[in-house]
């Protein structure tokens, strides 16, 4: 519930401020803070995956989520997630939109999930460089406004579109072409920044040679 979400993202953003703030990065105490809050959040994950577990499927309605088959499953899927998206950069609600595909959970909730997802993340990396004083407030503002008016637009547009006819299938044909698209790009940009760089590196050192 919301209370939960609450609780999470709270010690997510008291977290991120303490150890930018009070901490010097990679000391005894910011590893150890690391490790403890790590451990408490996977605690929190498998404490809610346990109420979730008591809730019963709802016999009348056949497209009900089944709680306690999923529950421990979409925990150990997170924290895959969480591994990947810290390791290479990216959002981990890309990473859980195909996932919750493929546990059959309904579009509707799996969006609703990604941007749950997201928002904790987002919400988090921000504060990281802002303790650390590395966040352009102009790109700041304009990638907010940019972010805001996609959501407005997607909610009032899109979401008014699947409502009125039925197609929650759009919505997962969305989710996977933004995911496409994302890996497409960044894998782009990987190579190309990796070519420069080695090209440039290569150079360097036969310039030294000639020396």
């Amino acid at each position: 519930g919301a209370a939960q979400l609450a609780v999470v993202w709270s010690l997510a953003m008291t977290v991120v401020v303490v150890k930018g703030l009070l901490l010097k990065i990679c000391s005894p105490l910011w590893w150890t803070l690391l490790l403890a809050s790590s451990a408490l959040l996977v605690a929190l994950a498998c404490h809610y995956a346990q109420k979730l577990t008591l809730r019963e499927k709802t016999e009348a309605d056949p497209d009900a989520l089944d709680y306690g088959a999923n529950a421990f499953p979409l925990v150990r899927w997170s924290f895959l997630a969480g591994v990947l998206a810290a390791v290479c950069g990216i959002g981990g609600g890309m990473v859980m939109g195909p996932i919750l595909m493929g546990l059959k959970v309904p579009p509707p909730v799996s969006s609703a999930t990604t941007a749950t997802t997201l928002l904790i993340v987002s919400s988090s990396t921000s504060m990281v460089y802002l303790c650390r004083g590395l966040v352009p407030r102009d790109y700041s503002l304009y990638l907010a406004f940019i972010a805001a008016s996609g959501a407005i637009l997607g909610e009032s547009v899109i979401g008014r579109w699947v409502r009125r006819t039925g197609r929650h299938s759009f919505i997962v044909w969305c989710l996977a072409g933004i995911t496409m698209l994302s890996a497409a790009l960044m894998g782009s940009l990987g190579a190309t920044r990796a070519i420069h760089q080695g090209a440039a590196a290569l150079a360097c050192e036969i310039g030294r040679a000639h020396v």
